[in-house]
């Protein structure tokens, strides 16, 4: 991996030590945001597949479970499932209220370097957004949906065994 060059705070006078750390924490910040947005695209194919792995084994055997093991499976995969869909939509809305800033702002008359200067500020907004409240929660969803989609499938894989290994008379 890359590293980064930064340089020595005290080496630079003050001004320009200023201007150093704040190219350095927007480099950050960028890089940051792009890791965040692949790893979410990356996350929510495999949290997909699961869901639809998951469903489908459910769908097929659900006859043969009993009616505890069936309402805690639907228990389990629909609080997963809701969690995801709720994040996803609250995720969205975040996204959209960003880019209707950006749009609006595109639509106002102004002088090239003011619309430059509010356009940057309204990129790290969305960039510190996604970086500190989106994250935060990603991080509480995912535990969420992982641990009820994996509880659920743990539930499916026991009642399979116990009725492998002690098939009703």
């Amino acid at each position: 991996m890359g590293e980064i060059h930064i340089p020595i705070a005290g080496a630079l006078n003050p001004g320009a030590a200023e201007e150093a750390a704040n190219k350095t924490r927007e480099a950050i910040i960028e890089l940051q945001s792009a890791v965040f947005d692949r790893a979410a695209a990356y996350t929510n194919l495999i949290t997909l597949g699961g869901y639809a792995g998951g469903f489908t084994l459910w769908a097929y055997t659900r006859d043969q479970l009993g009616p505890t093991a069936t309402i805690a499976v639907a228990l389990l995969f629909g609080i997963s499932l809701a969690t995801f869909v709720f994040f996803e939509v609250y995720k969205m809305v975040v996204t959209q209220q960003s880019t209707i800033k950006q749009v609006r702002l595109a639509t106002e008359a102004l002088p090239p370097d003011e619309f430059l200067r509010r356009l940057v500020v309204l990129q790290q907004e969305a960039r510190r957004t996604q970086l500190t409240t989106l994250l935060r929660i990603w991080t509480v969803v995912m535990f969420i949906c992982v641990g009820t989609g994996l509880l659920a499938v743990g539930t499916l894989f026991y009642n399979f065994f116990a009725i492998l290994l002690f098939p009703a008379a």
